[in-house]
C-alpha cells in the first residue's frame, strides 16, 4: 500500500518537475525594442571656430525589426530628437546642440496610402544594422571656450509614430500601423561620449 502510494505522488509531480525544467523559449521577439545611439567624431582635433561633424549612429539592439524615425534636421517641434551636450570634465559648458526630424506642420486636405507616407518619415531597421546621419555642431557652439579637450554626449528620444499629435503626419493611419509586424521604437537613450581637443585659431593645441 505504501509502495503503490508513493509511485502514485511521484507520477502526479512528474508534469510539474518537467514543466520547471523547461528550457525558456529563445525564439520569441523582444517585449521591448533596444537601440543603441553612438556618435563618433572623424577627427579628433579642431580649431576654435571650425565646426565640429558628429557621425550619428542609430543601432538595432534587438531581435526584431523597427521602424526608426528618417532624417535629423534642426528647427522643427517634431516627434523625435537628439541633444548633444558639450563637457568639460563633469561640467556642462557652452549651449547645447538639438536637432530633431520628421518635421510637420497643419493637416493636408487628402491622404495618400500609409506606405507612401510611413516611408518618407520613417525607416525599417533589420537587428544588428543602423541608421546613421552626419550632424554639424557650428562654431558658434563654442564661442568662449578656452582650447582643451572637450567631452560629447547626448540624449535620444523619440515619441514613435503611434502618437496622436498634429506634428505626426502618420497620426491619421493609426489602425494600418497597429496591424504592421513590427513596431517603432519610442524612449529615451543616451549616447556613448566622445572626446575631442580644441585648440586655438593659430592652431596651438592646449596644455
Amino acid at each position: 500500500m505504501t509502495r503503490a502510494l508513493l509511485i502514485s505522488v511521484l507520477l502526479l509531480s512528474a508534469p510539474a518537475l518537467m514543466q520547471q525544467q523547461t528550457p525558456p523559449d529563445t525564439t520569441k521577439v523582444d517585449s521591448k525594442p533596444k537601440i543603441s545611439v553612438r556618435i563618433s567624431t572623424k577627427a579628433g582635433h579642431f580649431r576654435l571656430g571650425q565646426d565640429v561633424f558628429v557621425q550619428v549612429e542609430i543601432w538595432n539592439e534587438g531581435n526584431q525589426d523597427l521602424f526608426i524615425a528618417k532624417g535629423i534636421d534642426p528647427d522643427c517641434d517634431t516627434l523625435s530628437s537628439l541633444q548633444l551636450n558639450l563637457f568639460k570634465g563633469r561640467e556642462r559648458v557652452g549651449p547645447h546642440v538639438v536637432t530633431v526630424q520628421d518635421c510637420f506642420y497643419g493637416e493636408p486636405s487628402s491622404y495618400p496610402p500609409l506606405v507612401i507616407e510611413l516611408s518618407k518619415y520613417w525607416i525599417a531597421l533589420p537587428p544588428h544594422h543602423f541608421y546613421g546621419k552626419q550632424v554639424v555642431m557650428h562654431a558658434d557652439r563654442f564661442a568662449g571656450l578656452k582650447p582643451g579637450k572637450y567631452r560629447i554626449q547626448g540624449t535620444y528620444q523619440s515619441r514613435g509614430f503611434l502618437i496622436h499629435d498634429i506634428s505626426n503626419p502618420v497620426a491619421q493611419y493609426t489602425a494600418e500601423l497597429e496591424k504592421l509586424p513590427y513596431p517603432s521604437w519610442a524612449g529615451e537613450v543616451d549616447t556613448n561620449s566622445t572626446w575631442i581637443e580644441l585648440t586655438s585659431i593659430a592652431g596651438r593645441q592646449s596644455r
